[in-house]
């Protein structure tokens, strides 16, 4: 009796040390991870993935861990060591969204575009709370020019994060090419609340409007993008435009030829130069092209 007691012990004393030890090991883990995401004590990509090796050696099953590490090696531009990463945080956990998310985009970087889709369409199963994953899953559907199915994903993604700008900002522009111009107005003043420093859902907005006609809150928006942008050789000439299209003709032609100028873009300089013609034609009283090159507008309202 008494020497199954004296085993007893040992077996619980055994039991308790190696327990002490494992949360030893993870929490020494999770403070080396830790230092290689500070800017002081892993200064480089190098010193970050050494302290990340050493804390895989004493938590070889965190999956972060190992993302973490493909992250850095994706950054470098090293994809075949970023994917072996994530292959890694796979063989810890198979589902594990992130690593299926982040294989995704090195295989779509590669055009290893059915590859990259199983891959997405996974991360969604295993994660279908994240944001970003549904939007990456939007976008890759629109470069197979699935818009019925990028306009679900991206409305998933604002579901889930309805603060967040670029989801809004994807649609918009999906809508503008459906010529869903209400839609597009709609999705584009939502992504400008959200991040009005983003030049992408200006335009929009400006382009949606003025495919309506509705030119005095087209150039109220156009202002508007000037005060919250840098300057944008595509914004000044679609103001111009919208001028011109609201009769202050002179204006429109001093602002375009002034813009005309300045742009160094030799494809933005052409278009420029032919709405230039254009206006200077009307003005001497011959026909003018209501269709510009710059908004896409139409001569007819939608």
């Amino acid at each position: 009796m008494h020497g199954w007691n004296r085993w007893w012990t040992i077996l619980v004393i055994s039991c308790i040390i190696t327990l002490t030890w494992r949360q030893i090991a993870a929490m020494t883990a999770d403070l080396l991870y830790l230092a290689a995401g500070h800017p002081v004590l892993a200064a480089n990509s190098q010193s970050k993935l050494s302290l990340l090796r050493a804390a895989q050696q004493l938590a070889p099953y965190a999956i972060f861990i190992y993302n973490r590490e493909g992250m850095i090696y994706a950054t470098g531009g090293d994809a075949e060591a970023a994917s072996a990463a994530f292959e890694a945080a796979l063989q810890a956990d198979p589902a594990n969204g992130t690593a299926l998310n982040n294989l995704a985009v090195i295989a779509d970087q590669q055009a290893e575009f059915q590859t990259a889709m199983e891959l997405q369409t996974q991360a969604v199963v295993a994660e279908p709370n994240s944001a970003a994953i549904w939007y990456n899953l939007g976008a890759l559907q629109m470069e197979y020019d699935d818009a019925v199915a990028a306009e679900r994903s991206f409305r998933e993604a604002t579901r889930i994060a309805g603060d967040w700008a670029l989801p809004y900002i994807q649609l918009s522009k999906l809508y503008l090419d459906k010529r869903d111009n209400l839609a597009a107005i709609e999705t584009a003043r939502q992504a400008i609340h959200l991040d009005a420093s983003a030049a992408a859902p200006h335009l929009v907005l400006i382009d949606a409007l003025a495919r309506r006609c509705e030119w005095s809150t087209a150039l109220t928006a156009a202002n508007e993008a000037q005060q919250a942008l840098s300057p944008q050789p595509g914004l000044e000439a679609r103001r111009a435009l919208i001028l011109d299209a609201l009769g202050e003709k002179k204006a429109a032609l001093t602002q375009l030829e002034a813009l005309f100028l300045r742009t160094t873009d030799p494809h933005l300089r052409w278009q420029i130069g032919q709405e230039i013609a254009v206006m200077r034609r009307a003005s001497l009283g011959g026909s003018s092209n209501t269709q510009n090159k710059l908004t896409n507008s139409v001569s007819r309202c939608e």
